[in-house]
C-alpha cells in the first residue's frame, strides 16, 4: 500500500511539470545578453563561478544553458566559459582593453577588470556549418583561451536563414529556447551523447505538497546543441528526502532506463547523466520525433541515493545521427 501511494504522489508531481512544458526558457548562468540593431553583446562577470564541470577538472564561469534563440531574429547562440579547477580568473586593466581570441570569427572581446564583453555583428555570414543546415554568424572555432584572463571560452552564433535585423537601435529581443524554466541543470551535446550535470549542493525546492523536493529540472522539453541536430531533452530530478541523501556512484547504467548512464561524485556534490544519441529506439507518441534514450519506469532511482530521475531524449525525424556529431554545442571543459 505504501509503495502504491508513493508512486501516485510522484505521478501527480510529474503531471504538474508537464503543464509547464510550453513556457519559454530564458534561464542562463552569469551571462547578460543584449541585441541592438545588428549588434549582439554578451557580458560575463569573471569574478563569479557557477560550479564544477561534469569532468570535475574545470570550474564553470558562465553558460547559456544550451542553445538560445535571439527573439525573432532567426539567430541562435550557445556559450560556455570556464577556468581550471582551484584557480581564479585574472582581471584586466581598469581602463579596459581589447583582446584577440585566436582563430575566432566575428567575435570582438573586451576585458575591463573582471568584466568580459563579447560583441558579434549579426549581419556577417561565414557560410554553412558542417551540418549544412545552419549558417555560421560567429564562432570561436572551439574552446579558446582568452589571453591574460585564465578563462577558456566557447561561443557559436548561427542562423537557419538570413538574420532579421531591426532598424530600431533601441529595440531589445527576448532570449529564449524551447522548454520551460530550467533549474540547476547544465546540458551539452557531444558527438555521441547528451551530458547533463546537476549540482547536488544547491538547496532543493519543495514541491507544492512538500512530499518531495526538486533537485533539478529542464522545465520541460528543451533543445540542446545546434538546432540543426534536432536533439531535445526533458529532465526532472526529485528527492524524497531533504536534504538529498547521496553516495559515490561510479559510472553505470541507470536502472530502469535505456541508453542512460549515471555517476555521482559525493566529494564534489555533482551528479552526471549521460544519454547516448547514436541509436534510435522507437518513435515517440507524437510521431514527430525518435526516442534516443529514456527512463522506462515513472521514475528511475539512482543507486544508493534518494534521487529519482525522469528523462527522455529525442531527435527530430529525418535528422541523421551524423548531424548530431557535427553540430555539438560548446563544451564546458569536458
Amino acid at each position: 500500500i505504501f509503495s502504491a501511494v508513493f508512486f501516485i504522489v510522484i505521478g501527480l508531481v510529474v503531471s504538474r511539470f508537464a503543464r509547464r512544458m510550453a513556457a519559454p526558457l530564458g534561464a542562463m548562468s552569469n551571462l547578460e545578453v543584449e541585441v541592438k540593431g545588428s549588434s549582439l553583446t554578451l557580458t560575463v562577470d569573471m569574478s563569479k563561478t557557477i560550479g564544477p564541470s561534469s569532468s570535475g577538472k574545470t570550474t564553470l564561469i558562465a553558460s547559456s544553458g544550451g542553445t538560445k534563440k535571439l527573439g525573432q531574429t532567426g539567430a541562435s547562440f550557445s556559450l560556455t566559459a570556464y577556468c581550471p579547477l582551484g584557480q581564479s580568473t585574472f582581471p584586466g586593466p581598469k581602463a579596459g582593453t581589447g583582446v584577440s581570441i585566436p582563430g575566432a570569427k566575428n567575435v570582438a572581446a573586451h576585458l575591463q577588470g573582471h568584466t568580459l564583453t563579447l560583441t558579434v555583428d549579426l549581419s556577417q555570414d561565414f557560410g554553412l556549418s558542417s551540418s549544412g543546415r545552419t549558417t555560421i554568424v560567429a564562432t570561436t572555432a572551439g574552446n579558446k583561451k582568452v589571453p591574460t584572463a585564465n578563462v577558456t571560452l566557447g561561443l557559436n552564433v548561427f542562423s537557419s536563414g538570413k538574420v532579421a535585423i531591426s532598424r530600431d537601435e533601441d529595440s531589445a529581443v527576448e532570449v529564449q529556447a524551447p522548454g520551460g524554466s530550467a533549474e540547476n541543470v547544465m546540458a551539452r551535446l557531444t558527438s555521441t551523447k547528451v551530458v547533463m550535470t546537476i549540482d547536488l549542493r544547491k538547496p532543493p525546492r519543495p514541491t507544492k505538497k512538500a512530499r518531495s523536493v526538486i533537485v533539478g529540472t529542464s522545465g520541460g522539453m528543451a533543445s540542446v546543441g545546434d538546432p540543426a541536430a534536432g536533439v531535445s531533452y526533458s529532465l526532472l530530478v526529485l528527492s524524497v528526502k531533504n536534504p538529498p541523501e547521496i553516495a559515490k556512484v561510479k559510472k553505470q547504467a541507470l536502472p530502469d532506463s535505456e541508453g542512460v548512464k549515471v555517476s555521482v561524485s559525493e566529494k564534489r556534490g555533482v551528479m552526471t547523466l549521460r544519454a547516448h544519441t547514436h541509436r534510435e529506439r522507437c518513435e515517440s507518441s507524437t510521431g514527430k520525433t525518435m526516442i534516443l534514450a529514456r527512463t522506462l519506469s515513472n521514475f528511475a532511482q539512482v543507486p544508493s541515493c534518494s534521487l529519482l530521475v525522469k528523462l527522455i531524449v529525442v531527435r527530430k525525424k529525418g535528422v541523421s545521427s551524423s548531424s548530431v556529431g557535427q553540430s555539438s554545442s560548446s563544451r564546458g571543459g569536458g
